[in-house]
């Protein structure tokens, strides 16, 4: 059974009253023995992942506000480490290199977003490291390296696509979606976006054979779409998984991409249903259907 009418998103969009941190007054740290380190010695993303956080740990009991500066430093070129610098503002760019950390938090997170581009170059490297702090005294692990791959063909899936196809009445559909393709094994990523919800997402297995420079795209039936969505009676809360026409929660909706990886065409006459499980097992409702899939890289040519 088809259920729309009675679904409700619960992930509503969180109204923010804005005000200056200069009307409000933080009282500063004056514990002893609590102090503040990087939280990993060495982070490495893609060059599309697009942001990503570098943690900061407190150790020991604070009892008012920590406020830590980092800085960052251009890495080196190395030839044996396949290595050159990322520079700042144009490799990658910082949020903000100051943070105010509350009493009760353990690990605060400085956030990075990495600059995309098509050119091929070496891992770009740089560091980053506390370079000042009120509150608090700085520890031993007081830098963190920072590598920027360079994309892999794998990587370069990442992006913006659009899906078409049939829902379950028969129309269609088009929505722009954002392919995430950061695993490190290179084999799995997702669509986000399908039906115009980023919390959506259907994950693919991608396969390339460097023979015969054919990648193929699958679709995996059983992966989760969605977690602890909240439906009205008889349902409640309960998970969205990609489920096969047939019912399988097993194996794959083959999908087979054009040579250039910007167009991947699945089966026709087949496809996916989202189906609504709780506790692993499905309720008997479905959300919503997808038949005749095609997704195609935002600008790709038509085929």
């Amino acid at each position: 059974m088809k259920l729309t009418k009675i679904f409700a998103v619960v992930l509503a969009a969180l109204s923010i009253t804005a005000c200056s941190d200069d009307d409000k007054s933080y009282p500063v740290n004056t514990a002893a023995g609590v102090t503040v380190e990087m939280g990993e010695t060495e982070i490495t993303v893609v060059e599309n992942q697009g942001l990503f956080s570098v943690p900061i740990v407190v150790k020991g009991d604070p009892n008012g506000y920590i406020t830590v500066t980092v800085d960052v430093i251009d890495g080196e070129y190395d030839d044996e480490n396949e290595t050159e610098p990322a520079i700042d503002d144009a490799h990658y760019y910082v949020t903000t290199k100051t943070i105010r950390i509350a009493p009760d938090t353990k690990i605060a997170n400085i956030e990075v977003s990495t600059q995309d581009n098509d050119e091929e170059n070496l891992t770009r490297v740089f560091y980053m490291n506390i370079k000042s702090v009120e509150g608090a005294t700085v520890a031993n692990d007081n830098y963190t390296q920072i590598n920027i791959k360079n994309k892999s063909l794998f990587n370069k899936l990442g992006g913006k696509w659009i899906a078409t196809g049939l829902d379950y009445d028969g129309s269609p559909i088009e929505n722009e979606c954002t392919m995430v393709a950061t695993d490190p094994n290179e084999t799995i990523c997702t669509l986000r976006g399908i039906f115009g919800y980023d919390w959506m997402e259907l994950t693919f297995a991608f396969e390339y054979d460097r023979a015969t420079e054919e990648a193929s795209l699958d679709l995996v039936y059983g992966a989760t779409i969605a977690s602890g969505v909240s439906f009205g009676d008889p349902i409640g809360t309960a998970d969205l998984v990609a489920v096969g026409l047939s019912g399988q929660t097993t194996g794959v909706l083959p999908g087979v991409m054009n040579k250039d990886l910007t167009i991947c065409t699945f089966e026709e006459n087949n496809g996916v249903t989202f189906g609504i499980f709780k506790n692993g097992t499905s309720t008997g409702y479905l959300y919503d259907r997808i038949t005749d899939l095609k997704i195609a890289r935002v600008g790709a040519s038509a085929e």
